[in-house]
C-alpha cells in the first residue's frame, strides 16, 4: 500500500509543478504539460494495477500461510467422555438396545467398516467381541477411510452434551474404544519395546496428520482431539509427535490378516489425556528433504468436558 500511495503522490506533485509553471520556463506550452501529465497518470494507473496485483497475491500467500497454521490446543470441541459412572448403561445400550444397529444403519461406511472388522475373531483377555471389533476397526490396515471420518467427527462434536447427543453419529464406537482402554491394563508386552517408568507410562511416537502446519510453544497445555495411533518405535521420519502417555495402552497382538494394526502402530492414546508441550524443535525429514517441526508432549493428567452425556439425558 505504501508503494502505491507514494507513487501517486509523487506523480501528482510533478504534474502540479508543471501546470503551475513552478521551476519551469515561462514559454512551456500548457497543453503539452497537460498531455504529459495525462500520460504520466495513465502510466501510473498501469503501475498501480500491477502493484495491486502483486500486493494482492503477496497478501493472499501470507494469509494462506497464516490461515493454514494450526496450533496445538486443548481441543475443547472434541468428544472426550470417559463414561465414569455410566459404563453399564452404555454397554446395555449396545448389547441389549439398538444403539449400534441404528448407527450402522445411519452410516453405510461405518457399517462396512464394522463388518470387515468382525472377521477378526481373536480372543483377548478382559475384552468382549465388541471391544475387539471396535479396536480392529480403528487400527486396521485394510480400511483407513472410516477411521479418518470418525476422527473428524470426534474432534468437533463434543463442545457440549446437546451437540454430542444430537449430532455425533458414532457414540457406540467411541464408547467401546474408551472402555477397551480401561480394560487393557496388562502392560507386560511393553517392557521389551518401550521406555516405561514407575507410573506405567509409555514413550511413543505418532503422526499428527497436520503436516508442517502444526504449531505450538513450550508450556502449552494440549490434547490430541481424538484417539491417536502411536508406535513404541520411532521408525518413520513422518512422526511429528513424541508423547509420554500415561493413559494410552498397548494394543492386543494378532497375526491374523483380519486383525492387523496399521504399520507398526501398537499403542492407542485417548482424546481425554492432557499434555504439556515440553520441547519444540526442527528435525530432518528425509521424505520431504527438509527440516520439519517436532513436538514433545508430557502427560500431566486428564481433562474431560462430557460426563456420561448420553445417559444423563435418558
Amino acid at each position: 500500500m505504501w508503494v502505491k500511495t507514494e507513487l501517486l503522490n509523487r506523480i501528482d506533485l510533478k504534474c502540479q509543478l508543471k501546470l503551475s509553471g513552478t521551476g519551469q520556463r515561462e514559454d512551456r506550452d500548457p497543453v503539452v504539460l497537460l498531455s504529459t501529465c495525462i500520460t504520466m497518470k495513465y502510466l501510473s494507473g498501469v503501475l498501480l494495477l500491477l502493484a495491486t496485483m502483486f500486493t494482492t497475491v503477496n497478501s493472499a500467500e501470507q494469509c494462506q500461510c497464516r490461515c493454514d497454521e494450526e496450533r496445538l490446543n486443548t481441543e475443547l470441541s472434541s468428544v472426550d467422555d470417559r463414561y465414569p459412572t455410566c459404563r453399564d448403561e452404555m454397554m446395555g445400550n449396545i448389547t441389549e438396545g439398538d444403539l449400534l444397529t441404528r448407527e450402522r444403519q445411519a452410516s453405510p461406511s461405518f457399517s462396512t467398516a464394522w463388518s470387515q472388522a468382525e472377521r477378526c475373531n481373536v480372543t483377548v483377555a478382559n475384552l468382549t467381541d465388541l471391544h475387539v471389533t471396535a479396536l480392529t476397526l480403528y487400527t486396521n490396515t485394510y480400511n483407513r477411510t472410516f477411521p479418518l471420518i470418525f476422527d473428524v467427527e470426534a474432534r468437533s462434536m463434543g463442545p457440549d452434551a446437546n451437540v454430542y447427543r444430537q449430532y455425533f453419529l458414532f457414540k457406540s464406537l467411541h464408547f467401546l474404544l474408551t472402555d477397551a482402554l480401561r480394560l487393557l491394563i496388562g502392560r507386560e508386552e511393553a517392557e521389551a519395546e518401550a521406555e516405561q517408568d514407575g507410573k506405567g507410562c509409555l514413550l511413543v511416537y505418532a503422526n499428527s496428520g497436520r503436516g508442517d502446519n502444526l504449531r505450538g510453544e513450550v508450556g502449552d497445555q494440549v490434547r490430541t482431539g481424538h484417539f491417536v495411533l502411536a508406535s513404541t518405535r520411532r521408525y518413520s521420519s513422518s512422526f511429528d509427535l513424541t508423547i509420554r502417555t500415561c493413559h494410552g495402552h498397548l494394543l492386543p497382538r494378532s497375526h491374523s490378516r483380519h486383525c492387523r494394526s496399521s504399520s507398526g502402530l501398537n499403542v492407542l492414546v485417548p482424546p481425554y489425556e492432557l499434555f504439556r508441550v515440553v520441547a519444540v524443535k526442527k528435525v530432518p525429514n528425509k521424505w520431504r528433504g527438509a527440516l520439519t517441526w517436532h513436538f514433545y508432549l508430557e502427560s500431566i493428567g486428564t481433562m474431560t468436558n462430557l460426563n456420561c452425556a448420553m445417559t444423563s439425558a435418558m
